[in-house]
């Protein structure tokens, strides 16, 4: 990869909303999984662009598959737990992992391929999401707040795709089992974001959301409510009914 190159990636990761897994990165921002692979150099007119093409497409392929297992999901599980073993569930995650798609293409002088792909993750891991959507979970509400903002600023979080939002009790309000799956099919579980007035945090909470602050984070990604801004509880169940989390993080 040339100094430019590396040095564009490398900004990227300047984004908190970036997290780099095993030389690629999630960006959480737009729920995406990135990676990238190159081919050998060519080797003369011997080789031709659609082998080196090839080439770097099986790399790029085995490179996705270990990145993705090291998404993190919620605090204690990462997207490869989901995939050990054969039950049914890690057999169709493992389908799934084919719905990435390359989203750059560079041709060389030397006669290198260099490739970069992206993974929706929402997408990929939606049969695990769609497996916790819980029976008992608040009915939605017509009427009231419209989602969910969790104020995060100040704290060191590490984003994941289903973070839990708890109680100054410890008491799970929004996790794994408190999903909404009516939203599953067009927005991830949570946005995250590092301003409460962009334009995705706003058009995905609603014009009236709920806003709570936290306290502390428990193991990276668990969320604990501050008590002096803890929302009435029948709010936050409204908020949460409708299934639209937005959490803001230092930028």
């Amino acid at each position: 990869m040339t100094p430019l190159l590396l040095t564009l990636w490398a900004t990227s990761l300047a984004d908190p909303l970036v997290v780099t897994v095993e030389g690629g990165r999630v960006d959480w921002g737009r729920g995406v999984l990135c990676a990238r692979a190159a081919s050998s150099g060519g080797s003369g007119l011997l080789t031709s662009p659609r082998t080196l093409e090839q080439e770097a497409w099986l790399r790029l392929e085995s490179q996705l598959h270990d990145q993705a297992a090291l998404v993190r999901v919620s605090s204690d599980l990462l997207a490869g737990d989901l995939m050990a073993g054969e039950d049914p569930l890690a057999l169709r995650l493992s389908e799934g992992l084919q719905t990435w798609r390359v989203t750059t293409t560079r041709y060389r002088r030397s006669g290198q391929v260099e490739l970069e792909a992206e993974l929706v993750l929402r997408d990929w891991l939606r049969p695990a999401l769609s497996g916790w959507v819980s029976a008992d979970r608040p009915r939605r509400q017509e009427q009231g707040p419209t989602g969910l903002v969790v104020d995060a600023r100040g704290l060191a979080v590490t984003p994941a795709l289903v973070p839990r939002l708890l109680a100054p009790d410890q008491s799970v309000l929004f996790g794994p089992g408190h999903l909404v799956l009516g939203q599953l099919s067009t927005h991830p579980p949570v946005v995250w974001v590092t301003d409460p007035a962009d334009a995705l945090a706003t058009s995905h909470a609603g014009t009236a959301p709920v806003f709570v602050g936290i306290g502390a984070v428990v193991q990276g990604s668990d969320l604990v409510l501050e008590p002096a801004q803890l929302a009435p509880r029948d709010d936050l169940d409204a908020a949460l009914s409708r299934g639209r989390v937005v959490v803001v993080v230092d930028p």
